[in-house]
């Protein structure tokens, strides 16, 4: 009977630490989600309201979100008038990079988390 009630105790411990990876490995995940969807909102606020190309800050922002774009290169045409560009591809990255995120931590933890097999 001491037995039984140790192996659930380590059983329980076990659930416990997998879960509280798993919960770490999801907010990493998100972590990184945010701090992509922030540089992509950024970039289309910066076309939007048609800020200077040569300005170090849209520079650096359009260089570490260029290669984000590149599979929505070309998938609609992007509106534009007097400089200001509405940046639809922008939009639709960031719509496809969020449930990338979301499809991926639903799948960490349906694959990964113990607690919610049944016990035999």
């Amino acid at each position: 009977m001491a037995e039984n009630t140790e192996l659930q105790k380590t059983t329980r411990e076990e659930i416990a630490k997998r879960r509280y990876t798993l919960t770490k490995v999801s907010q990493v995940i998100w972590l990184l989600l945010g701090a992509l969807e922030v540089a992509l909102g950024i970039r289309f606020l910066l076309k939007l309201l048609a800020a200077n190309p040569e300005a170090g800050f849209a520079q650096f922002i359009y260089t570490l979100t260029a290669v984000f774009l590149v599979p929505f290169e070309n998938l609609f045409e992007n509106p534009a008038v007097e400089g200001a560009v509405f940046e639809i591809s922008t939009l639709i990255a960031m719509l496809v990079y969020a449930l990338l995120a979301w499809g991926t931590v639903r799948l960490i933890w349906i694959i990964f988390d113990i607690s919610a097999r049944p016990q035999s």
